[in-house]
Parts: C-alpha cells; sequence; structure tokens
C-alpha cells in the first residue's frame, strides 16, 4: 500500500502526494532533494534527498509534525513518569542539603539559632536551585531523577536550554506549587504534556 507523503513547498505550506509521485517528480527535478517530506512512522521531518531511506524505528504522531517542532525523541513525558523523577530527585536533593547543612553547621556553629534557621534556610534554595538548573543545563540535559528513567528537558525546539532558562523554570514551579499543585498537574492535560512552569520558561519534557 502506498504511503501518503507530505512535503513542505518553497512557500512553507504543506503538499500532500503519494510514494510514486514523489518518486516521478524528484526524477523529473518538480521537488528539490533539499526540500523536507514527512511520512508516517516518522519522527521528523527529514530531506528529500533521504525519501528512499528507512524511516525512524519509533512512531510519535500519525499526523505530521509542523516543520521546526521538536523532534528526536520519543514522545512527551507524561505526568506519572514525570512524578516518579521528581520524588528521586526529592531524595537527592534533601540528601545534599542534608550535606551542606551539617558544612554549614560546622562552619556557622557559634551563630545564634535564628540565624542558623535562616541560613540553613537560604542554603537549602541555593542547594536545589543549583541542582536543577545546571543539570538541566547540561549535556545530559536532565537531573538524577530524569537520566533514571530516560527523561530530559529541552525548549521547545528540542535543543538544550541554558542556565538562565534553567534557573527560571525551576523558581516557576513555585507559582506551580502555589496554586494548589495545579500548575503540576497541568502535565497531566496539555497537549505537550507541560506544566505551568514548563510553559513560563518556554521548555518540554521528554522521553529520549
Amino acid at each position: 500500500m502506498s504511503r501518503t507523503v507530505f512535503v513542505v513547498t518553497d512557500s512553507g505550506a504543506q503538499a500532500q502526494y503519494s510514494q510514486e509521485q514523489v518518486e516521478a517528480m524528484l526524477k523529473a527535478g518538480q521537488l528539490a532533494p533539499n526540500q523536507h517530506y514527512w511520512t508516517e512512522g516518522m519522527s521528523d521531518w527529514r530531506p528529500l534527498s533521504e525519501f528512499l531511506q528507512t524511516p525512524p524505528e519509533f512512531v510519535i504522531s500519525s499526523v505530521p509534525p509542523a516543520p521546526g517542532e521538536v523532534t528526536g525523541f520519543r514522545g512527551y513525558a507524561g505526568f506519572w513518569r514525570r512524578a516518579v523523577a521528581a520524588l528521586l530527585d526529592g531524595i537527592v536533593v534533601y540528601i545534599a542539603s542534608f550535606i551542606v547543612g551539617f558544612a554549614a553547621g560546622l562552619v556557622f556553629g557559634n551563630f545564634p539559632q535564628g540565624e542558623l534557621q535562616i541560613i540553613g534556610f537560604i542554603l537549602g534554595i541555593i542547594t536545589g536551585w543549583l541542582y536543577f538548573a545546571l543539570m538541566e543545563s547540561s549535556s545530559t540535559q536532565a537531573t538524577l531523577g530524569k537520566m533514571a528513567i530516560d527523561l530530559k528537558v529541552t525548549d521547545l525546539e528540542g535543543q538544550r536550554i541554558g542556565f538562565g532558562r534553567a534557573s527560571g523554570r525551576h523558581f516557576g514551579k513555585i507559582v506551580s506549587w502555589l496554586i494548589l499543585m495545579i500548575g503540576y498537574l497541568m502535565a497531566a492535560f496539555t497537549q505537550k504534556k507541560q506544566a505551568l512552569h514548563d510553559m513560563m520558561a518556554g521548555c518540554l519534557v521528554v522521553r529520549e
């Protein structure tokens, strides 16, 4: 059975052809090898120069993604996968905060109790911030919890995010939490499985 092939035209629109039509148009020079195409079973748009090659092994959607849309992943991370990653990361941050707090106690042990509590609170915030922002903007694009279940954070084009955007995403979680956790629950219902803080920072959490 012939495949339906979508081809991006010079104007940026999508034209629909059969597999045989595309092959004939390529031979006749009516389509250029650098034009991009998509057919069901592919994860992203590819140049027509690769048309006869085997498509990727996984399927994300039965409809073509918009040209330039995030590609090269196995799908958006669902709510429960993200919840597991968050639980694992919570354990990691708790242990890291305990170690930092213990070290701070040795350094600031002579400070009044009230000041020690303020210092501990500030150090806890900094520890969590640096853990998430540094790891999600690193080459792994993921915290330890996300890496454990093959998730990563990207921008809307599937690219690695910078430290500033990762920091904005992290502190955006405060808003998601303040509105009765609804910001987190949005990941279960939005089209791209984005929580509120993902939308605020222009990010996606995807499966590798």
